[in-house]
């Protein structure tokens, strides 16, 4: 049997893998990267503030994230209090202020940016050959999950189509990591900074024969 072991603490993160009972990759991860734009927590609502038009969240960084209404995926609705909640920083906290968070989630990769809560696919105005827009459009629908929408970057214009594909399936599979993770966690907890190493062992190690340990 193959299993994964992780060990997640404020200071540092913990990965073993073993198969057949032996070790075969041990990594330890110092939680020294202090920028939180850009990351994705499972978060849990804390307060809604109807004269702010806006709800406070603890991501588990101290003060109260600030999610905007015009930030939520819904923006007719409010989530309930003590609800988990999906979201990723768009501004850090300050001394006075907690972060700033949307659940309209993004990813941003070489060829393509994702977009959560659609599936719109998107191309850049600046490709005008309408057959390379639809050639584009085509592979990122045929790539994308149900609630994963795409803006395809100018780069991907004269891009070789197997890399255009390669970078639309590794963004995929990190917003698959994301749903499993916001499953699988208690919140509030971090789900995803680009190189963490529970992604990396969601994405490399975890098939259907593996146990996971946290």
């Amino acid at each position: 049997m193959n299993r994964v072991i992780l060990s997640a603490s404020t200071d540092e993160t913990i990965l073993a893998v073993t198969r057949q009972h032996k070790l075969v990759d041990l990594e330890i991860e110092q939680q020294i990267n202090t920028e939180i734009v850009g990351c994705i927590y499972k978060g849990i609502v804390k307060n809604i503030v109807p004269a702010v038009d806006g709800i406070f969240v603890d991501i588990g960084i101290g003060k109260n994230a600030f999610l905007r209404r015009k930030d939520l995926l819904n923006e007719k609705r409010f989530p309930t209090e003590g609800s988990p909640i999906l979201a990723q920083v768009i501004k850090s906290d300050t001394d006075m202020k907690g972060a700033l968070i949307t659940e309209k989630i993004s990813m941003l990769g070489k060829y393509a940016v994702t977009l959560s809560g659609t599936g719109y696919i998107g191309v850049s105005k600046k490709i005008r050959s309408e057959s390379v827009r639809e050639r584009l459009k085509e592979t990122g629908k045929e790539i994308c999950a149900e609630h994963m929408g795409l803006i395809i970057r100018t780069a991907a214009e004269n891009a070789d189509m197997d890399e255009f594909r390669k970078d639309i399936i590794r963004l995929k599979e990190n917003w698959d990591i994301i749903q499993k993770r916001f499953r699988m966690e208690k919140s509030p907890t971090l789900l995803y900074r680009e190189s963490d190493i529970i992604v990396k062992a969601l994405r490399d190690y975890v098939n259907k024969g593996t146990e996971i340990l946290i």
